[in-house]
Parts: structure tokens; C-alpha cells; sequence
């Protein structure tokens, strides 16, 4: 059965710059290429060296995908909890197949995960959106959405504040309205996101964005 493919015109790590660009906080990851020499300019080398060296106890994760034109593979291997040695080795099986991102958040810490997708109206601008997620006690992770029974949010943006939602998933949403008034992409979106228990990723706070791309 071939991997299902999803349309995108901006490549992933592309779209994660986005995220970071509009002030949202995105995960402590370094991305790399298909078929790049692994230490050819020696940047995960020395980044892996450089969060080992903070915190010898980090393992990593990564994350591939394929493209194919303006086509994106979903379903492509997710590997986790790598410890630092190991890192590099599997980095390089992956590459054979996959362009890689390998990141140092810490899947046990998640509480909260899923995903947030936002309507647009006919002028571009985002009126509804509908948050799907699982709460856990350890490990929350956005995959588990689709195999896990998730809750289900629904709401209008602005957001009603009169209506009793979570704080974290209120801060999902004030984010992505931010994401829409920075980069104006007059689509719908799907936002994948992260609580976790502490700091994490690039600006040190507990909601952590993956990536966005366009509603199928």
C-alpha cells in the first residue's frame, strides 16, 4: 500500500522557520538533507556535541519525511529516545531514504498533544477553529491522536472567553492567531503542538509547535 501524501508547496523545515519567525516555540532540532554526508560540514556533529555537553542526559529524536514534488509523504518513521552515541549512527541508515530533523525535546514530558486547525473565511481570515488532543500523565505525543481517544474542541476566533476552555489549549489558540497575523496565509491550517511539563524547545516554554501545513 503506497504512503499516503499530503500537497505542500513550502518544504517542512522551511515551514518551522515560519513558526519560529512569528514568535512561536519551536523545538531545539537541527535539520539535514537526504543523501547529506553527515559530518560533511559537521553541523549535527556539533550540535548533538553541544546539547550532550549541556545535558549528558538528553537523548534525541527524529523525525523524517519525503517529498515528492510538491507532494509530502505522512506516515514516514518517527524514531525516539535515541541516546547520544547512537545518534549519528542511526542518523546516517535514515538519510539513505529520508530528509531528517533531529530534535532534543523530551517525549515523556509531554501532557498534551495534538493537533489545531483554523478556518478561514472567504477573505482570508481566521474565523473557527478545532482543536483535537490527548491529555496524559506521561508521554503525550501528537501521533497518539490517531490511535488514542482524543477530546475534541471547538471555537470561534477571536475566542469566547466566557466559554470554559483549558488555558493551555487557550494558548494554542493565541498563538496561531498570531501565526496568521505575521505570515497572512489566507488558508486553512493545521498547527501540531506540544504541552510539556516544563521549558522546552527554542524559547524555553512549555508549548512547543512541530510544524504547520495546509487542511487536506
Amino acid at each position: 500500500m503506497p504512503t499516503p501524501v499530503i500537497e505542500e508547496q513550502k518544504a517542512k523545515a522551511k515551514r518551522i522557520l515560519e513558526l519560529h519567525g512569528a514568535k512561536l516555540n519551536t523545538p531545539r532540532m537541527c535539520f539535514i538533507q537526504q543523501g547529506d554526508a553527515i559530518l560533511g560540514d559537521g553541523k549535527v556533529a556539533e550540535w548533538t556535541k553541544k546539547v550532550h555537553e549541556e545535558d549528558p542526559e538528553q537523548k534525541f529524536n527524529i523525525r523524517t519525511y519525503m517529498r515528492l514534488g510538491t507532494k509530502e509523504a505522512m506516515g514516514c518513521p518517527h524514531v525516539c529516545d535515541i541516546p547520544f552515541d547512537d545518534v549519528l549512527t542511526k542518523l546516517s541508515v535514515l538519510l539513505t531514504h529520508y530528509h531528517c530533523m533531529v530534535d532534543a525535546e523530551t517525549p515523556d514530558n509531554g501532557r498534551l498533544a495534538g493537533n489545531i486547525m483554523v478556518e478561514v473565511n472567504p477573505l482570508g481570515r481566521p474565523v473557527n477553529f478545532t482543536a483535537e488532543f490527548v491529555e496524559k500523565e506521561n508521554r503525550a505525543m501528537v501521533r497518539d491522536i490517531q490511535n488514542e481517544k482524543a477530546t475534541i474542541v471547538k471555537g470561534t476566533i477571536p475566542p469566547d472567553r466566557t466559554l470554559p476552555f483549558d488555558h493551555k489549549i487557550m494558548s494554542v489558540v493565541e498563538r496561531v492567531i498570531r501565526f496568521y497575523a505575521v505570515f497572512i496565509p489566507r488558508e486553512n491550517l493545521i498547527f501540531e503542538w506540544t504541552w510539556f511539563k516544563g521549558p522546552a524547545g527554542f524559547l524555553h516554554e512549555n508549548l512547543v509547535f512541530w510544524e504547520y501545513r495546509r487542511a487536506e
